[in-house]
């Protein structure tokens, strides 16, 4: 005997009622979608996580971060002083994790930025691979077409040298004769003179004002993401450094120069991770959220206190390049004739990179100085 099959008696949904529909928003017209703003019906449409709310207050709030966070960093810097015994873990645990919070203001070379960094890297590789190979299907083809191609590249190419050779007659019988009136009234010597002065009026006129808002032409090099070996038993041992530099005093301070054909492939703008370096100490390690300027004005309790996100950000910025040069340089020539008490610098101490900041000028402006001391009597102390 076959079961009896359930009975299925469909329900349709009743609907809204009528004082639903009326308080339906109209979806249909303006923009009511924009994610993280607060629209007309009171809602921040697009926050589904937790941390997504609209916070108007966050730059108190991280202010308030970093001050606990320094005063517990500096309760471990004195426990230390007193002789506890602390561990690695101990040490990782007293710090915090700023660099996750704010990547926007920690440098590209940081470890926090090393996987990213390469995923990048990786995925831009294999960007240009699949472009490079749909490129070449497109451009496939046959034997007859390639035959004809270089027929056509051989017989523009002659005819390219003939016309070459024309314009390069030409070209010697007109220097020839402009040459010639020259000669009639200036010596060998003064022509060259003359030749070299006019060139150095055309470069002249053409040089440009930098306006401090262009960027580095090297600012694409590659960041540095590894510590170097004979940094990771230093106090040093978390600042990325390129392995092309010379160390000349050892593996700590560091005092190094680079190698001198690359700093001459790198042209008249040298990238950063080539730039010589001239330490008497270990760099200290200052977080960009705990580090504060204090600049002290004219009168004893004038006192400028400035974090760095105020530095950015209330100080307009230019960025030019700046040369650099170490009065010791060659110094190694030197010490072979007669010793010095300084260490044997080679020619690469010398740079050119682009650097980048607030005026000094209006730094101390909003300090309270003044930009124009009264001059008075010398006061000889």
């Amino acid at each position: 005997m076959l079961p009896i099959p359930h009975p299925v008696t469909v329900r349709y949904h009743p609907g809204s009622a009528l004082q639903e529909v009326m308080n339906e928003p109209a979806w249909g017209f303006g923009h009511n979608h924009r994610v993280g703003f607060r629209n007309k019906h009171n809602r921040l449409p697009g926050l589904t996580h937790s941390g997504d709310e609209h916070d108007e207050d966050w730059h108190v709030r991280e202010d308030i971060q970093a001050s606990e966070a320094a005063g517990r960093y500096q309760e471990f810097r004195e426990e230390v002083k007193k002789g506890k015994l602390v561990s690695f873990r101990d040490i990782v645990n007293a710090q915090e994790d700023f660099h996750l919070r704010r990547p926007d203001v920690h440098s590209e070379e940081g470890p926090a930025n090393v996987e990213r960094t390469q995923k990048e890297e990786a995925k831009k590789k294999k960007e240009e691979e699949e472009k490079r190979n749909n490129e070449q299907d497109k451009k496939s083809p046959n034997d007859q077409d390639i035959y004809l191609q270089q027929g056509h590249e051989r017989e523009s190419e002659e005819n390219k040298g003939r016309d070459d050779d024309a314009e390069d007659i030409r070209g010697v019988e007109h220097e020839k004769h402009g040459y010639e009136v020259l000669r009639e009234k200036y010596s060998p010597q003064e022509i060259a003179l003359l030749f070299s002065l006019q060139h150095e009026k055309d470069y002249i006129s053409n040089l440009e004002e930098n306006n401090g808002r262009m960027k580095s032409p090297v600012n694409h090099s590659n960041p540095l993401v590894s510590i170097d070996e004979a940094d990771q038993s230093s106090p040093d041992n978390w600042i990325p450094r390129s392995s092309d530099l010379i160390r000349l005093t050892g593996k700590h301070p560091l005092n190094c120069e680079p190698k001198l054909a690359l700093l001459f492939e790198a042209g008249l703008i040298t990238p950063n991770e080539l730039h010589y370096v001239r330490n008497h100490g270990s760099v200290p390690h200052i977080p960009w959220e705990l580090h504060k300027l204090q600049i002290y004005g004219l009168q004893p309790d004038e006192k400028l206190e400035i974090s760095m996100d105020e530095l950015a950000e209330r100080f307009d910025t230019i960025s030019i390049p700046v040369p650099l040069a170490c009065d010791g340089n060659r110094r190694k020539e030197l010490n072979m004739i007669k010793r010095s008490i300084g260490f044997n610098w080679g020619s690469g101490a010398v740079a050119c990179s682009y650097w980048k900041g607030p005026l000094l000028h209006d730094v101390l402006l909003a300090a309270g100085i003044l930009e124009k001391i009264n001059e008075g009597p010398a006061i000889l102390g």
